[in-house]
């Protein structure tokens, strides 16, 4: 191998541009020289691989989304730079030695977020061993109730195993939505419905993260809330006059217990979007939906017209375009009709289901569900972008990318539409809050992925951290001690 010069001026040059050492610069050149046979020149950054300073600034950011879950449990400014020097590679553990913006940045997400634990049910945990589970190959490692499994496969010794794994599992933890108290949370992955959850004692609040909270009769509830409220305290997110009587309180509260817990967490809806079994993250032509899509069944719709056929009259004629967009004329279509497509041209229907996936104003789907994007922080963002709220404020300030308001003037929303964009809150800055732009407003399709601000909004956390989050996708769905009292 080549032996380099660490102190000669292009080996500087890329160890700044790149934020390595000059000494792991050197030697990775005297690695390519040897490998290519080039002797009679240096390198350039891309021929080595190295990050580009706008690559690097990329580098950093996926660094954090990626590790935020391991630093997140550290609970002070030293544990975050024995966590960082663990888990970084060389380059960016030197720009966190150096850069003391970056570093403040790192050291405050990870001290601020706060992680609630995750929970596998009991029968999300039965459906996992059923999928992975190879009961004609036995293992040494298998514990005696996988081992009992594969021998005498039935849904006594499946129920067994899947207890048995489930207590064996790692301490695992999700990052906790911004404004959302840790107390009784937790993250539940589970396809159950929101009602069978309750049952269990559990109160789905955002995405998947749920409360845990006691099941008792409504008059005792409502007592124990009164109590609460008698004596000043605020009542989550109840808005109440001030010293109203028994009987006007309890004519205030919903009429379930569910009901008054969902108020008093200010449980938020899912995220809805149309699917059957179709994970919008995994079709591949999203590019050809929204552009030529439309011009390709319009084309087949006016020959099926000029033919007259059965398929244009029953089919095509339901539909319109607008805006450059395809449009039901009714919002009732016969399956029959539509199959009638499929046997004719199956790929037409299949990109036609597809495009009505993405389309706000067309839904062909025959069995609909209620789905969330798995990601809580994600799926506010999505529902920001997809659902935008217009403010009144005016910005005291504005950037290419980002607007400056009075905190009065926004309080405390997360989210804001302006002048046909979203922004996100990302900072309060004394009197003023600013919020960076997001996403542009999209009257047609709906959004299915929207990329963070740079500067995260955090809040403070206590002194029990505990994970973060996963990547993102679409998924189909249906904390210790009550609020009482």
């Amino acid at each position: 191998m080549s032996c380099i010069n660490r102190n000669m001026p292009d080996v500087k040059r890329m160890a700044k541009e790149s934020k390595l050492s000059a000494a792991v610069i050197a030697a990775k050149i005297g690695v390519w020289q040897t490998s290519t046979m080039i002797e009679d020149r240096f390198p350039t950054i891309e021929e080595l691989k190295l990050d580009t300073p706008q690559q690097f600034e990329i580098t950093k950011k996926d660094y954090l989304n990626e590790n935020l879950e391991y630093l997140a449990q550290a609970e002070n400014a030293d544990q975050v730079d024995q966590m960082v020097i663990n888990s970084a590679e060389d380059n960016i553990i030197k720009e966190y030695s150096e850069n003391k913006e970056f570093q403040e940045q790192v050291r405050s997400l990870a001290i601020t977020t706060q992680l609630v634990p995750m929970i596998t049910m009991q029968i999300s945990e039965e459906e996992n061993l059923k999928n992975s589970i190879d009961i004609d190959q036995e293992s040494s490692e298998d514990s005696a109730e996988i081992a009992m499994l594969k021998r005498e496969p039935s849904q006594e010794t499946l129920e067994k195993a899947a207890e048995s794994s489930r207590k064996n599992e790692p301490n695992r933890f999700e990052i906790l939505p911004a404004g959302m108290a840790v107390e009784n949370t937790y993250h539940i992955d589970t396809n159950e419905s929101d009602i069978g959850m309750f049952d269990k004692g559990y109160l789905r609040v955002v995405g998947n993260f749920y409360k845990k909270v006691s099941k008792i009769a409504r008059p005792e509830l409502l007592s124990g809330l009164y109590s609460k409220y008698s004596s000043g305290i605020r009542l989550g997110k109840f808005e109440l006059e001030k010293e109203l009587t028994y009987q006007q309180f309890e004519s205030q509260m919903p009429s379930t217990v569910r009901a008054i817990y969902e108020k008093y967490y200010g449980t938020r809806p899912k995220v809805k979007l149309r699917t059957y079994q179709v994970d919008t993250q995994d079709i591949q032509n999203m590019e050809y939906l929204k552009e030529e899509f439309v011009k390709d069944f319009i084309d087949q719709s006016k020959q099926e017209k000029a033919d007259n056929t059965d398929l244009y009259k029953k089919f095509f004629s339901k539909f319109s375009m607008a805006n450059g967009a395809l449009r039901a004329k009714t919002s009732i279509l016969k399956e029959e009709h539509i199959q009638m497509l499929q046997q004719q041209y199956p790929e037409l229907h299949k990109d036609l289901m597809n495009y009505s996936l993405i389309n706000k104003n067309i839904d062909l789907q025959q069995n609909i569900e209620n789905t969330i994007f798995e990601h809580s922080e994600k799926a506010d963002r999505l529902e920001a972008v997809n659902s935008p709220k217009t403010t009144e404020a005016i910005p005291v300030d504005q950037g290419e990318n980002s607007l400056m308001f009075k905190k009065r003037d926004v309080k405390n929303n997360m989210f804001l539409e302006y002048e046909g964009s979203v922004y996100e809150r990302v900072k309060d800055q004394g009197a003023n809050t600013e919020f960076q732009k997001i996403a542009e407003i999209d009257n047609e399709f709906i959004i299915t992925d929207v990329a963070e601000p740079f500067i995260v909004m955090t809040k403070n956390k206590n002194n029990d951290p505990k994970r973060t989050g996963s990547k993102v996708r679409i998924t189909k769905t249906e904390g210790k001690g009550p609020i009482t009292c």
